[in-house]
Formats: C-alpha cells, sequence, structure tokens
C-alpha cells in the first residue's frame, strides 16, 4: 500500500511540474507585462548598455560606455580602467567554462578572473588595425573574435588570424556562434561561413539564406541554426544543417510601430533562443538625418521586441521613434526566465 502512495505522489508532483512548464510556454507576452528599469542612480556604470552576460552564480554583468557593473540583484559593483579595465567602453562581454570574463573594446581585451585583471592590446594581435565586432567561446576554452580583418583565435597562448584566404566568405564578421557539435559559425556582410575546425562552407543568397548581410546567430536545442538580416527578405533564417526556411515579419500596421521615415533601412539587430527555444528578436531600422556638424548621418532606432514561437509572432515591446525611447542594444535570459535588455538609457529587466 505505501508503495502506491509513493508512486502516487511521484506521479503527482511530475504532472504539477509538467503543468508548471506548459504555463510557462504559454505566457501571453502580448499583455500588460512587469517592466522594471535600472540606471546609474541604481548603480550601472553607464546607461548605454551594449552587453549583457549571466555567470554561473547567477550575477549580471553588464557592458556599458562608463565600464563594467556586477548585480547580484541586491548589490551593484562598479569596475572601470582605474580598477584594471582596459577601456571603460565595453562593447562584449563573454564568460569562459572556468568563470573568466572577457571585456571586448573596439581595440582592445579584458580577461577578469574575479581578483586579476590580464589587458590585451594592438601589440598582442597578428593583425595592428582590427577593429572588433564580436566574441565566442568554443567547447575547448578558445575564444573566438569578429573583426573588419578575419577572425582571431585565442587559446590562450597564442592568436591565429583566419580571412578569406583561409576560406572565411568575408573579413567582416558581425557575430559567431557555436553549434551543439562545436562547429563555428561566422555571420558576414557576405553571407554566413561555417568551420568545424579543418574545412570551411559557406552560405549565401544563392544557397538559401534570406540576404547576405548576418548581424546575428543563434542556435536552438533541436540543431537548428537561426540568422537574422534585413528585413526586406524576411529578416529571419532558420538552417536545419540540409534545408534553409526564411520568416517574414507580419506587416508593420498588424504588429509593430508603423515608421514613417521614406529612407529608412530596416533590419534585427539581436537574437536570443530562451528554455522552451523560442526565438526572440529585436527590430530596427536606420534613416539618415542632418547632424553631424553639418553633414547628413544615421541615427538608429532598435526599439520592437519579438517573440516567435515557430507559429505565431508577438510584440513584447514596441516604442514608436521619441526623444525618450529606449533602443535595445544587448540581451540576457537568466535562470528564472528574466529577461535582461540592454538599452541606451539603462537595462529593462522583463520579469517572468
Amino acid at each position: 500500500m505505501k508503495r502506491y502512495i509513493i508512486l502516487f505522489i511521484i506521479s503527482t508532483l511530475i504532472a504539477s511540474l509538467l503543468l508548471q512548464c506548459e504555463k510557462q510556454e504559454n505566457i501571453d507576452y502580448s499583455k500588460e507585462l512587469r517592466w522594471t528599469t535600472y540606471t546609474t542612480s541604481d548603480g550601472l556604470a553607464g546607461n548605454y548598455v551594449e552587453s549583457i552576460a549571466i555567470d554561473k552564480e547567477g550575477n549580471k554583468w553588464f557592458g556599458t560606455d562608463g565600464g563594467v557593473s556586477k548585480f547580484d540583484d541586491n548589490t551593484w559593483t562598479i569596475y572601470t580602467t582605474s580598477d584594471g579595465l582596459v577601456s571603460n567602453y565595453v562593447q562584449k562581454i563573454s564568460i569562459d567554462n572556468e568563470g573568466n570574463k572577457w571585456f571586448l573594446s573596439h581595440k582592445e581585451i579584458s580577461k577578469f578572473d574575479g581578483n586579476t585583471w590580464t589587458n590585451y592590446t594592438i601589440s598582442d594581435f597578428l593583425v595592428s588595425d582590427a577593429f572588433f565586432y564580436t566574441i565566442a567561446i568554443d567547447k575547448a576554452g578558445n575564444k573566438w573574435f569578429g573583426t573588419n580583418m578575419g577572425v582571431l583565435k585565442f587559446d590562450g597562448n597564442t592568436w591565429i588570424n583566419y580571412t578569406i584566404s583561409d576560406g572565411l566568405v568575408s573579413n567582416y564578421v558581425y557575430t559567431i556562434a557555436v553549434d551543439r557539435k562545436g562547429n563555428m559559425w561566422f555571420g558576414t556582410n557576405e553571407g554566413v561561413s561555417n568551420f568545424d575546425g579543418n574545412a570551411w562552407k559557406n552560405y549565401m543568397n544563392s544557397d538559401g539564406i534570406s540576404l547576405n548581410n548576418v548581424y546575428r546567430i543563434a542556435g536552438d536545442k533541436k540543431g537548428n541554426m537561426w540568422f537574422l538580416t534585413e528585413i526586406s527578405n524576411g529578416c529571419v533564417s532558420k538552417f536545419d544543417g540540409r534545408k534553409w526556411t526564411n520568416y517574414k515579419f507580419p506587416t508593420s500596421s498588424e504588429s509593430f510601430c508603423e515608421f514613417s521615415f521614406s529612407d529608412k533601412h530596416e533590419y534585427c539587430t539581436i537574437a536570443t533562443i530562451d528554455a522552451q527555444d523560442n526565438l526572440w528578436v529585436v527590430r530596427g531600422f536606420e534613416h539618415y538625418e542632418s547632424g553631424c556638424g553639418g553633414d547628413i548621418c544615421p541615427s538608429w532606432y532598435w526599439n520592437n521586441i519579438i517573440f516567435f514561437d515557430g507559429k505565431k509572432w508577438t510584440t513584447v515591446y514596441g516604442d514608436c521613434p521619441s526623444e525618450n525611447q529606449f533602443n535595445f542594444s544587448s540581451f540576457a535570459i537568466d535562470k528564472e526566465n528574466n529577461k535582461w535588455f540592454g538599452t541606451n538609457n539603462g537595462v529593462k529587466k522583463l520579469s517572468n
């Protein structure tokens, strides 16, 4: 009898957990949501938040235009050049398997092990004019940096530079991702390159990807790779290893703010896959206006957060351009499924 009671309790607990998971998967993001905004008045080093990373302990690390901020959900800690950071402008953060934090600026790199800072500058690299766009860390702990002069790989001792002469489709590498098999994916202005450590394979619009300009790459649990390009031809492409599938957003009148600029250039800038394999996308655009000392210069608006469950697109946040708008520039999801967005006006947290 005790055996049946125990089995009943276990089955009840499992059913309860499954029900909770089902509820989590079916969150209605179209309804009013719980947003919290953090700025320099709360403890951020700077209000322009270019990057976010979350470590194994759940600490949030924010790269800003005024240094790095660490947030443990209670206390803020700021790190700047006075502490050892190579530059106060931090555009990318990545955390390796040993817990070291890697901070990327345009031309320098800092590594922080929790106690000691190690900085890498132009004199350490193989290419003196490299401008950094992104960083990714593979399963072996190698660091891969996307630049305007190809890809730099760093194993902790040696730097290797891969360019078009090695098989890369373009030397302008905007985004890097590692798939489940450990293969490297590089998004460029001329298409996508895949590298398994030995051979290169390139994919372009003629192969099935929406457009050649690839701004972000993300992989899901099924092994699919997702690529963000420009709105004009769909913006989102999925590759399952054999075939490409391109997805188009609904029209602006159905889901998004209607952008009135005639010269706008629309594209997608951020991609993240959540625990339920849903795709999160930030859609934005640029247009040209007067300024820059009388010259015509671009203005960027990254202000639509879109959620895709594989069937339906839902706008989670969709402000029209305004003086106090939030431009979303980075995105991370914590263990509690809260979404953290870096913006030009601080950090916005979407509570689960």
